[in-house]
């Protein structure tokens, strides 16, 4: 597991089942150098949810498993979720 996606998991667990942005995640691992990250974290996100570890919502519908987000997603993990 990579730092990336402990971070995720660490913030799902913090945030129970609500939604939180990728951004949220970064900025709380680096305050001031957040937005070289964004990109990474995007995608450790997007590979997190194609596992069905974690879901990805955008304008309050579930992301396309087929098609990766242009533009800005939440991320929550059900509470219900065994993984």
């Amino acid at each position: 597991m990579d730092i990336l996606e402990t971070a995720i998991l660490e913030m799902c667990r913090k945030y129970q089942a609500k939604r939180f942005s990728p951004s949220e995640v970064v900025q709380s691992m680096y305050p001031v150098d957040w937005k070289y990250f964004i990109e990474d974290v995007n995608q450790k996100a997007w590979e997190l949810y194609q596992k069905g570890v974690v879901c990805l919502t955008q304008d309050g519908k579930a992301v396309d498993k087929n098609h990766f987000p242009k533009a800005e997603f939440l991320i929550y993990k059900p509470k219900d979720s065994k993984k």
